[in-house]
């Protein structure tokens, strides 16, 4: 079996040596690579002798580029990394945001090891880890939409029906499994929809989709 490969991205010289001694000790794993900020990352990945990781550890303040901007530009590059979120930002908008980006788990600095170990191996596993604080925030965002009111949004039975599915914990492959249809019918159905709602991730389109009525909780 191969190593996981990590990259671990914070400004913090002495903790990024901590987090990489502590996932350079977990069986099968490995750090390839410590970025200082965003466009060190970048640097690094558009490197095309570069062995892509198999998922990277996001801080979010850095001085250069920032966690915000460093996941816009994975976004439109990479998207098929995950990345975790590892700060000590614990206010709803950062959390939300981050979120919305595309990050596939939020973790605070403080967290336990046996957390982060299990954060990493959920996303790798199953595609996204839901930390108390991500559902804390994102559960706040939707029962508290700042006043904004629902959209009508003109969708297809399919496309609602994909919708419903994929406000669960289902995997893609099991929504497709579950649909009767192909994973690529799928995964149109989700461009599709990010398309029409204009959100970046599946964590965007189920808050867009609470907050507009869309599905019920």
């Amino acid at each position: 079996m191969d190593n996981i490969q990590v990259i671990i991205v914070d400004d913090h010289e002495l903790m990024s040596k901590g987090i990489s001694s502590l996932v350079n000790s977990i069986p099968d794993y490995q750090v390839i690579h410590e970025a200082r900020n965003g466009k060190e990352l970048v640097h690094y990945l558009s490197d095309e002798r570069t062995a892509l990781p198999d998922i990277i550890l996001l801080d979010i303040n850095m001085p250069v580029m920032d966690g915000f901007k460093t996941m816009e530009w994975m976004q439109e590059h990479h998207p098929e990394i995950p990345v975790l979120a590892l700060t000590i930002n614990d206010d709803d908008a950062s959390v939300i945001n981050m979120l919305r980006l595309g990050v596939k788990g939020y973790l605070l600095k403080e967290t336990d090891s046996e957390e982060l170990i299990l954060a990493m191996q959920t996303i790798l596993n199953r595609g996204f880890y839901s930390s108390e604080i991500a559902s804390a925030k994102l559960l706040n965002s939707i029962i508290k939409p700042k006043g904004s009111i629902a959209i009508k949004v003109n969708l297809k039975e399919r496309e609602l029906e994909f919708l419903r599915f994929a406000c669960t914990d289902m995997t893609y492959i099991q929504i497709a499994d579950k649909m009767c249809l192909s994973p690529k019918t799928v995964d149109h159905y989700r461009d599709v929809l990010f398309e029409k709602f204009d959100v970046k991730s599946r964590v965007g389109l189920v808050i867009f989709a609470i907050k507009n009525r869309l599905v019920k909780l």
